[in-house]
Order: structure tokens, then C-alpha cells, then sequence
């Protein structure tokens, strides 16, 4: 089954009960269909559920694949695309051997995640993290974008609000009144911040330290420096304008690990905003004491599409399908993929400024 997704106010791909899930919401479709039967539509083992990629809460898919058994008709994509919500949509089902799994037939995937461009604004200079990397950082306009805030800040609220949303000790939730008031202040002036060629070059310049073999341990949770699993290969990374405004993060890799992706953006963007050499990047492949890495918004992230090379080969040799999307559904997902996915992740910072409290999270840390 090749499917798509929008992530928002999903707990993930993989079924999770009493969680709202990807997984569990096309077993209940496919019961409803008759392609399942009620007993199996609560346990996905007994019907062979395998992904090719598992996505965390709140990320989003342009093309996953499942394998699964099922009761095929010829009608069954469409019966279910009826019954689906919107924001998850079946591009199509074929048929394949019993031994196939599509989680280890995959050789590798497609990520891309999104990020504003005012998310590599230099660090203001009452910031922790200013006077961190200071004596590093050159004025790039960012500065006058923090005088500005300050400003504003200065009339919008009191003394003590200021000191509150100031002490680190303290550190108020994000759903506080008062942070979810600051920070709407805060999105409304970084949306005018006019990003230097400069940062954007930066920024991929730290990306591509990414490419090839390293020890990704600092990148996930759990993991050890001597843990060879912690050893993963990414094949390519294209940084590029997505539009007015968004900057496209798009990474080839075998496998990737819990939040590696996420991680692997924040610190990028930590190398740009600061100015820093982007072999601050290998610095966090050594082995050694844990570095602390903060993890970019969900929200941003998704996931492009599995690649099957080495499956398709063989398919080809035997004059079958290959796993792989024609070109006219191709189009269809590009469309999804514009219109649900890229519009739920602009709309999400619209609405809950997820980016401002990365960037506001970012300018107090104090290690790099």
C-alpha cells in the first residue's frame, strides 16, 4: 500500500492505542471496506503491518509504504480513499510475495523538512547563547531586528512580566498566557527579518558535514559512542528555497534514528545563526561524553518517500510492477504534498509560532 499523510494531531504512524494514529485509523477504514476482518482490525500483527518508514507524532508523509495482508477488490483504493479523512489519502495497492517486508526491503529515504528563514536570525545580545559565541559573531542585521522586539516588548509588557519571561529558573510552559502573547509579538518581527545569501549559505554548508558514514549517537536518545548502530550513512542533502520565506532541507540516507533528523537541522541552524565554522558539525560525531543537541519542531519534517533500487532490480528481472509511483500519481502526491502537507506546516506556525519557540528555546543555551 503507497500512502500519504499529513501529521498534525497524529501520535505517529505506528498503532498506539487509545492514541490517534496512521496505522490505526486505515485498520479501522480497511474493516469498514471489508478488506479486514473486525477481529483483526484492532491487532495489527495478524494482519502483517510492516512500514517502510515509522514517522513520530505530528510528521508528515508525501509517500509511506505498508505491507499488509488484506482482502484485495479492484475497488479497494478508492472504497477507502471515500472513507479516509482527507488528510490521508491511498495512492495505490499491489500485490507482492509473501516474504516481503517493507521495512527491509528498503534500501534507504527521502526526508525533507521545512524551516522559515527568520529561524537563522543571529542571537540577540542579552542572549545566553550571544554571549556564548560572542566573540565569533559579526553584525549580519540581525541585531537591529532584537532592538525593534525590545522595544515593542517594552510597551506591551511590565517590569515583572519581562523579568518572568526572562528567568531561566523559572521557565515558563509554552502554553502560558503570557510566553503565548510574547511570542506572538516575537513572530510578527522576525517575519521581517530579510535573510543574508550569506546565512542561507552557511546553513548548507553545515548541512552537507552531514554526508556520508558517521557516528550519530549525540543525535538520538540512547545510544552510546560505541553502539554500531549509531553509525548511519547519509547519501546526499540538497538545501534550497521552497518558497518566499521557507527554506527545503531534503536528506538521502540508508536509516535514520529517533529525532536524528530534527537534531541534525537544529545544530545546522545553530552553526548559520552563530556564525560558526560548519565543522562545529564534527565535533558532535566524536566519541565521548554526550553533547547536547536540541531538537528542531516536528512539524517541519516529513517524509518524501522509500526508495526499493535493489527490490525493484529484481522485480524487473522477473517482468513484474516495480514498487514505485507512476508518473500520474506522482503528480497527485506533489499536489497533496502542496496543498496539505507544506499548508499544515505554515499554518501550524501561523497559529502555535512552533519555530519562534525554537528559536527562543535556542537562544538560551549555554554549551554548544
Amino acid at each position: 500500500m503507497l500512502l500519504g499523510y499529513c501529521g498534525s494531531g497524529y501520535y505517529g504512524m505506528q498503532y498506539n492505542p487509545p492514541y490517534k494514529t496512521i496505522e490505526g485509523e486505515i485498520l479501522t477504514k480497511l474493516f469498514e471496506v471489508g478488506a479486514i476482518s473486525e477481529e483483526n482490525s484492532s491487532t495489527p500483527k495478524k494482519n502483517s503491518f510492516m512500514a517502510a518508514a515509522r514517522t513520530d507524532k505530528g510528521v508528515h508523509a508525501m509517500l509511506n509504504l505498508l505491507s499488509l495482508k488484506i482482502s484485495l477488490q479492484e475497488d479497494t483504493v478508492a472504497k477507502l480513499n471515500a472513507v479516509l479523512p482527507p488528510e490521508i489519502r491511498v495512492w495505490g495497492i499491489q500485490p507482492v510475495n509473501k516474504k516481503f517486508n517493507a521495512r527491509s526491503a528498503c534500501d534507504s529515504r527521502w526526508y525533507e523538512y521545512l524551516i522559515p528563514e527568520f529561524v537563522l536570525i543571529g542571537p540577540p545580545r542579552s542572549s545566553v547563547l550571544h554571549k556564548n559565541v560572542g566573540v565569533c559573531y559579526r553584525e549580519d542585521g540581525s541585531q537591529e531586528v532584537w532592538d525593534a522586539f525590545l522595544e515593542q516588548t517594552r510597551e506591551r509588557f511590565s517590569g515583572d512580566e519581562l523579568c518572568r519571561l526572562q528567568d531561566t529558573a523559572q521557565k515558563l510552559s509554552e502554553s502560558d498566557p503570557l510566553v503565548q502573547d510574547y511570542v506572538g509579538l516575537l513572530s510578527g518581527t522576525l517575519s521581517g527579518y530579510c535573510l543574508p545569501r550569506s546565512k542561507l549559505y552557511a546553513f548548507e554548508a553545515a548541512m552537507q558535514e552531514y554526508v556520508g558514514t558517521h557516528n550519530f549517537h549525540n543525535f538520538t536518545t540512547g545510544k552510546l559512542s560505541g553502539d554500531p548502530s549509531a553509525q548511519r550513512h547519509i547519501k546526499e542533502i540538497v538545501v534550497s528555497q521552497a518558497s518566499p520565506r521557507w527554506i527545503s532541507v531534503r536528506i538521502h540516507g540508508q536509516s535514520f534514528m529517533l529525532h536524528q533528523i530534527r537534531r541534525m537541522v537544529a545544530l545546522a541552524v545553530l552553526a548559520a545563526r552563530c556564525q560558526l565554522p560548519p565543522n562545529l558539525v564534527r565535533n558532535h560525531f566524536n566519541a565521548g561524553a554526550r553533547k547536547y543537541i536540541p531538537r528542531a519542531p516536528a512539524q517541519g519534517l516529513l517524509l518524501e518517500g522509500p526508495v526499493f533500487d535493489r527490490y525493484n532490480t529484481k522485480l524487473r528481472k522477473l517482468l513484474y510492477c516495480e514498487i514505485r509511483p507512476d508518473n500520474i500519481t506522482l503528480e497527485r502526491m506533489c499536489r497533496f504534498r502542496e496543498r496539505r502537507i507544506y499548508t499544515a506546516i505554515a499554518h501550524e506556525e501561523t497559529e502555535r509560532h512552533v519555530f519562534c519557540h525554537f528559536v527562543r528555546q535556542m537562544n538560551r543555551l549555554a554549551t554548544l
